[in-house]
């Protein structure tokens, strides 16, 4: 009987992904065309420099949450997860507004400077909501990974899309951050 609820769990995160990818395929060929090569090279630089920092940003507690043997261990793993985040977050801010010239880095891409700011934000937006997931799939709230999923991207194509349409610069990147922010909020309520 055990095997058919984990097959039934199974299927909801994956039909949550499913349709997540659904979203996100339906709107890519509007917004390949508001949105030139250049803006998402620099969607590119900061996705995969905060894959690079997410790791740091829980130091990898967020994983321990699902396999804590106690419900109040997990518990307190989620809230240490949030505040090294949040350290994590603020370090690298400072890192980020002292330490690295962004001028240096123009040749990467133009309006590089703009993660300045916005790349430790929405790391930390994206280690939360992971441990989030780990807390729901500890829980067996499977339906609340799946939901949230496909409301992040509908969120996150949706604010790119009119960003893009009001012609917004760095449309891409702002409607990330913005449906990252919607996506950790979301994540609270739930």
């Amino acid at each position: 009987m055990s095997f058919f609820l984990q097959y039934k769990d199974l299927l909801r995160l994956l039909s949550g992904h499913v349709i997540a990818q659904i979203i996100a395929l339906l709107f890519s060929p509007i917004l390949t065309r508001i949105y030139n090569p250049t803006d998402y090279a620099l969607l590119g630089i900061m996705l995969a420099s905060s894959n690079v920092l997410f790791e740091f940003y829980t130091l990898k507690y967020d994983r321990t949450i699902v396999i804590s043997s106690k419900k109040i261990i997990s518990i307190n793993l989620l809230f240490l997860c949030l505040i090294i985040s949040f350290l994590m977050t603020l370090i690298t801010l400072v890192i980020n507004y002292y330490l690295i010239d962004y001028n240096a880095l123009y040749k990467l891409h133009p309006q590089i400077s703009i993660l300045k700011y916005i790349l430790p934000i929405i790391t930390f937006f994206m280690a939360i909501v992971t441990s989030y997931y780990f807390w729901f799939q500890r829980i067996s709230k499977y339906d609340s990974i799946a939901v949230n999923k496909i409301f992040q991207i509908t969120i996150i194509s949706l604010l790119s899309l009119l960003l893009g349409i009001f012609n917004i610069q760095n449309g891409l990147v702002v409607g990330y951050f913005i449906g990252w922010l919607f996506t950790f909020i979301f994540g609270i309520i739930q």
